[in-house]
Order: structure tokens, then sequence, then C-alpha cells
């Protein structure tokens, strides 16, 4: 819906600003709204915008007390603006941190603000919307404390084309660690809940999550590391359990949103959730390991993989299972050196080749072996080859005692050629 008669209040009033949007206070039809404006949208590719202004019209259709009206969009000098009703209040951050109530809040408020965010994201989430930015600054307030989420959909952007500040308190504390550590890209309703129990976290503390640390690299490094901030043990019991399972770092532990007003109304027990959870385990295991959407049909006697019969025929059938291939590794390593058909039965104790009955009685039984002659010509503290003084000796010449390297030998010492035979056999001609 396009909105024309819109006007921005001058002097500009600015109710906040971020790297990539800034609203202001404006007048629709001579009642006050606020005014977001897209900055740089005009760098933003047509097929993200089209995605966007489609997320937007989605929005338009919800019906819930907990999340934001649209009222149209227009664009003004270049900008994108979305046109949302004014709160004076502002957000839930400027209330728990900044006004004079922040020492006042009771925890009968904290459970009504909590659970009206958790049924807005309900409605969002059984709407197929993922926020992906959920926190204390993205909640705005009426002026009967009832929150109301905004911002759905915009920080997509922010990640996108990097519009991020540094100074921001909204950056990174409320990230899932499975998208700051790499382990997927995609955003989801469980990315999402993990930041609702961030936000669970500042209403319950009133308190920033990582609040110790200056730098946003700090929080980043904490987070990857899967380290947690500290739940205080002066919040309700159920406030804890909840927080805690919410920042799971097993995101299908996570509870649902439905399931979090359960906990929070008293309604839900979270050993009743473990217990579902045991019982999804149990039917996950009839599901075949490697494809995850097949049925088990076979079990392998070697490893005991449960598999479908596709999978089983691809990994397991011939003796082609992890197993089974480590066996054959080890059958390897008991081979002889020499001859790889036979099995090793003897072991030179100087040397320590593993060799067949023939092949010991062929290279070990009468005289030492080249291994053995190796180790033999080299003496401690005379390692360096006498040619080359690069690399270690590892053969003595028996006729004139020189310790050189294996080239070195094949070069000056190899079939008669050292100077010491040389010498012999120029007396034994002149004699």
């Amino acid at each position: 819906m396009q909105v024309n008669k819109l006007e921005i209040e001058t002097p500009e009033v600015i109710l906040d600003e971020r790297p990539l949007i800034k609203t202001v206070k404006g007048l629709y039809m001579g009642n006050p709204v606020a005014v977001q404006l897209l900055k740089y949208c005009c760098n933003i590719p047509d097929n993200d915008m089209a995605e966007f202004k489609k997320e937007i019209k989605a929005l338009e259709k919800i019906n819930s007390p907990f999340v934001i009206k649209f009222y149209g969009m227009k664009t003004i000098a270049g900008d994108l603006a979305l046109i949302i009703p004014y709160y004076a209040k502002g957000s839930l951050y400027k209330y728990l941190y900044q006004s004079n109530a922040k020492d006042s809040i009771s925890w009968k408020l904290k459970k009504e603000l909590a659970i009206g965010i958790l049924k807005g994201m309900q409605t969002l989430h059984q709407s197929g919307i993922i926020h992906n930015n959920i926190c204390s600054r993205n909640i705005l307030l009426t002026d009967s404390l009832s929150p109301i989420i905004y911002n759905v959909g915009i920080l997509h952007f922010e990640n996108t084309y990097h519009c991020h500040d540094d100074n921001e308190p909204t950056n990174y504390r409320w990230t899932a660690p499975e998208l700051l550590r790499g382990e997927t890209l995609k955003i989801s309703k469980k990315t999402d809940l993990y930041s609702l129990g961030t936000t669970l976290f500042e209403i319950a503390v009133q308190q920033l999550p990582f609040a110790e640390c200056k730098h946003m690299s700090d929080i980043v490094k904490k987070l990857i590391r899967v380290e947690k901030a500290i739940i205080p043990d002066s919040i309700p019991e159920d406030w804890q359990s909840l927080i805690a399972r919410l920042w799971s770092t097993d995101p299908h532990k996570r509870p649902s949103t439905t399931q979090s007003i359960g906990v929070l109304n008293g309604n839900l027990d979270l050993k009743e959730l473990e217990e579902e959870e045991e019982e999804e385990e149990e039917e996950e295991e009839q599901v075949c390991i490697q494809c995850s959407h097949r049925y088990v049909d076979l079990s392998c006697i070697k490893c005991g993989d449960k598999l479908c019969r596709t999978c089983f025929k691809t990994s397991h059938m011939r003796g082609r299972c992890e197993l089974y291939q480590e066996e054959q590794k080890k059958q390897k390593e008991r081979r002889c050196i020499h001859c790889p058909n036979k099995n090793a039965t003897m072991l030179c104790i100087k040397c320590g080749d593993k060799l067949c009955t023939a092949c010991f009685k062929l290279s070990h039984w009468k005289e030492p072996c080249m291994s053995c002659r190796k180790k033999m010509a080299v003496q401690s503290g005379e390692r360096e080859c006498i040619n080359c003084s690069g690399r270690n000796a590892v053969l003595s010449c028996i006729e004139c005692g020189d310790k050189i390297c294996m080239t070195c030998f094949k070069i000056s010492h190899m079939r008669g050629r050292c100077a010491f035979i040389g010498r012999k056999r120029s007396i034994f001609i002149k004699n």
C-alpha cells in the first residue's frame, strides 16, 4: 500500500538510528507515526529488495496485538520508507536500562512482557516468518507496557551488506553460536529461539549479556567457544531452566514458543520436554543413520550401523563398512614387507622389519639386512656426510671407513670407486 499523505516533521525528530535504518517521527493523516528510512536501498539487488517487499506484504496480513502494524511504504529521496505506528514510550531496551522505572519492574510485569513477546514470535513462526534479530531494541512498548515486535527481517540486509557498528549492543550478543561458528548459514526458527532466550535474560536480569566485555570481538570469541552468560540464582527457577534450554548448543533441544509460554504459565514442566525428546530420539533411531529419511531395513553385523537397504548396498555390502576397512588395514600391517601375499612370521630385532619365514632366510639369516647395515654404519656424533656436509651419513665404506650419505655413496663409492680402493689397485699394478 502506497502512502501519499505522509509528512516528516521538521526539524527532523530521530527516534532511532542504526547503520542501515533511521527511524524518524512523522504525520500521516494528522496522526503521529514512525517512519523507518531504509538507507542505501538503491545499492541492494532487485531480487533481495523484491523478497523484502514480499515479506512486508506478508506482515501486513498478520493480525496480532504483539506484532507491529504496517500502514504502508513509500520512496522518499531514494530511500524506502516504512510507515508504522508511533509509540511514545520507545523500545524495551530504553525502558529496561535508561528509564526511571528500571528499578521498579515487578516480576508480574516481567512475566507479562515475556509472554507477550513469545506470543508475537509464535504468530510470526506460524506464518512462516523468521525475525532474525529479536532483542530488546526491536521491541516497542505501548502506553500500557504491552510489547510490540518490529524490525522483522531487516537484519538480513545488515548481515548481507556488512552494515554493522561495533558499538551496537545488538550485533552479536543475540546471534546463535551455530551461525557464528559457520556450522550453518541458514537462519531458522531455532536461531530465533536462541535470541529469545537472550531477550528473556535481559528482562529477568535487566542487564545486557556479556556486559563485562568492552569489545564486540571478545563477545564473539566467547560465543564461538560456546561460553554463556551467567544466569543468576536470584531469578525464578522456571526462568533459569527456560533460558538455559533456549541457549542449548543443540538447536533441536530448544523449546518452541508454544512450549516456552507453557513453562512460564506453569502449564508445562521441562522434565516433560526431556521425556518427549527421549521418545523422539527413540523414533530417530529407527531412521537410517546415513540418509536420515528412510526407515531402517538392515543392521551391519560388523559395526552395528542401522541402515536402509539402499545405503547398505552403497556403503556396507562387500565389506565396505568402516570397521571392515580398519580390520583390513590391521591385516596389511601384519603382512610381510617383501611379499604382501604372506603374513609376517618373523621380526628383525635390529631393524624391526616384519617378514615371512622365506624372506627372513633370504635377507636376514646369514648377514645383516640393509636396514641393519645403515644403523650399524652410523655412529653417534658422526652423522654428517663427509662429502656434501648437507645430509646425514647413512652408510660407512667397509674399505676406507668414510661415513657418507646414500647419494654420495652411489657417486663416489659404489662399484669400487672410492679413493682407497683406487690406491690399492695402483699399488698392486706397480708391484
